[in-house]
């Protein structure tokens, strides 16, 4: 048993590069949070979105405070071990009925760190079901180590040039990771994975 996490989620993120859900905020913590992201939207007169959306820590005390919780350090420590470093964040979010999508990839490979040991920490500030654009991943993969990546050319995907796996790689089997505002999902920094669009009502926000 570890400090946030069971033996068995420890397990299941040594086996399959990730592990979900992790109990994290509240429903009502997740809902102060999504408040406070949707005030400063109001206020700022545009919405987060792509390139508008990175190092939220150092502008906003309220995601300095996630980034600071226990709940979430303690997850992270049982996986890495306690010297941590926040290294990057962003906010995704999905607009309703949004094709925005993020296609396959790995994060070492905009990380750029060695040894890849790192892991990401996707916090959920809203329901994010499968019909949502919820995180998709591929079980295993981050026992591949750093795969190419390249160009993948399209109006919607959030993510820059050069950042989309194009070496062969199986995936027959994907097992997608639906989590409710509060709770996180951890993953390898070489798990392969990716979001669809999200066909809901409703947007789809978290950071990681």
């Amino acid at each position: 048993m570890g400090k946030g996490l069971s033996a068995a989620q420890m397990a299941r993120y040594e086996r399959d590069g990730f592990v979900f859900p992790v109990e994290a905020f509240s429903p009502a913590e997740a809902a102060r949070y999504l408040g406070r992201l949707e005030a400063f939207e109001a206020r700022d007169g545009r919405r987060f979105g792509k390139g508008h959306n990175f190092k939220p820590h150092l502008l906003f005390t309220w995601v300095d405070e996630i980034v600071h919780d226990p709940r979430v350090l303690d997850a992270v420590e049982d996986l890495i071990g306690p010297d941590i470093r926040l290294f990057h964040l962003s906010v995704w979010p999905k607009g309703a009925h949004d094709p925005a999508f993020v296609s396959w990839h790995q994060d070492a490979t905009y990380f750029g760190l060695e040894p890849a040991v790192q892991v990401t920490a996707w916090v959920a500030l809203t329901d994010a079901p499968v019909e949502s654009g919820c995180m998709e991943v591929v079980p295993g993969s981050h026992r591949l180590g750093q795969l190419h990546h390249g160009q993948f050319d399209s109006p919607h995907n959030l993510l820059s040039r050069g950042q989309t796996v194009t070496a062969d790689f199986d995936r027959s089997e994907t097992a997608f990771m639906p989590v409710r505002a509060g709770q996180i999902s951890l993953h390898h920094t070489h798990l392969v994975h990716r979001s669809g669009a999200n066909r809901t009502d409703r947007r789809r926000i978290g950071l990681g």
